[in-house]
């Protein structure tokens, strides 16, 4: 189908700027801070500045992932609004536009959830990671399959549903 796959597509496309963002500023950020914290336990630093670094990093990472999301929502907000001004340069028919959409706002859950999925796998936790990934796997394609029934109308609702439930599941682990 050329006119889901190119509003999935577009969406997907806007998602690059914050993940570049997340990726030069937020990790690069969040590893020196792991360092320091390695560093004073090399040092036997004591329990009490050992939680201090440990509270830091996780304000740091909830409030980094938070920031991003409203970051990517941001941007899918402005792709919606000025999708109809290039909705021919980008290749779209206005019967799909509300595919866009949904898939819009599918990109900015998605998106989320990988940020904390990419976050546990550098703290090597790989167990709640895997359970976000294969969260997302089981439920896109139940919710998929369940909405497909109802037509074109509805295509694109079942990842959103999904993105959106794994986004709160990747958060609450982090």
């Amino acid at each position: 189908m050329p006119s889901y796959d190119t509003a999935v597509f577009w969406s997907q496309i806007a998602s690059i700027p914050i993940l570049a963002i997340f990726f030069v500023h937020v990790e690069t950020n969040f590893a020196s801070m792991l360092r320091r914290c390695h560093e004073r336990t090399q040092n036997q630093a004591s329990l009490r500045e050992l939680k201090e670094v440990c509270h830091a990093i996780q304000t740091y990472v909830l409030a980094s992932v938070i920031r991003s999301f409203t970051g990517v929502a941001g941007v899918a907000l402005v792709v919606m609004l000025f999708s109809m001004v290039f909705m021919d340069q980008l290749g779209l028919r206005p019967p799909y536009m509300s595919i866009l959409r949904v898939s819009l706002c599918a990109m900015a859950f998605y998106t989320s959830a990988i940020f904390c999925v990419n976050i546990l796998l550098y703290l090597d936790m790989r167990r709640p990671a895997l359970v976000i990934l294969i969260t997302y796997a089981l439920l896109n394609g139940a919710f998929t399959l369940f909405v497909l029934p109802f037509g074109s109308d509805f295509y694109g609702y079942g990842n959103m549903f999904s993105s959106a439930i794994t986004f709160l599941i990747a958060l609450s682990l982090l």
